[in-house]
């Protein structure tokens, strides 16, 4: 059986957003610095957020290297800054720690493990949705270039050309897709006949 993400395990595991980048090689931090700066929520978005709202729990799996965490990790931490009720916990899946590897075991994608995984719970831990790896427009880029490639030293070629020359295109798509994600997180959560019972007793 599989084990589940636990507030115990949060807090064993859970790193916040500059706990997480400040331990990284100063290389991958200046990323991360980019990336955030890039970041742009809508006025509209900015508003919603602060509205009032029961706990959001948001935790990402990932690793230090990942190409695609650098995309989407800063904008959780944009949307979160806005959010105050959101509790952004960042866990890396690399770390070596065995309990880490068992909870993962549950956000495999087709068997894989593919990063960043965001998923969003209520504030007792019960998973309302999750978002994996990059935006739909990231997998139509990987998947023409491999599709186009000669072989796999042209594919990594196609592939790292594709994203640096669609970065903030990228971006966007995986902006928009977490945030459709969340608004249902948070609707949920606020409409919930089950929390308001918690919240009662």
């Amino acid at each position: 059986m599989c084990k589940k993400i636990t507030e115990e395990f949060v807090k064993r595991h859970g790193l916040t957003y500059e706990e997480y980048v400040n331990q990284l090689e100063p290389a991958f931090q200046r990323r991360y610095q980019r990336s955030y700066q890039k970041v742009a929520l809508s006025e509209e978005q900015i508003n919603f957020l602060k509205l009032p709202s029961r706990p959001v729990r948001a935790i990402v799996f990932t690793t230090k290297t990942c190409t695609d965490s650098v995309s989407a990790v800063p904008i959780m931490k944009k949307i979160q800054e806005h959010g105050t009720f959101i509790d952004l916990r960042v866990i890396d899946i690399n770390k070596g720690d065995q309990e880490v590897e068992e909870v993962f075991e549950n956000y495999t994608t087709n068997g894989d493990k593919r990063v960043p995984v965001i998923i969003t719970l209520s504030e007792d831990y019960y998973e309302i949705n999750r978002w994996v790896e990059r935006s739909a427009l990231g997998y139509k880029l990987y998947y023409e270039s491999k599709r186009n490639a000669k072989d796999t030293d042209d594919f990594y070629k196609k592939v790292r050309m594709a994203f640096s020359e669609n970065w903030g295109e990228i971006q966007n798509d995986s902006l928009q897709e977490i945030w459709h994600n969340l608004v249902k997180t948070i609707t949920i959560v606020n409409t919930s006949s089950r929390l308001k019972k918690l919240s009662s007793n």
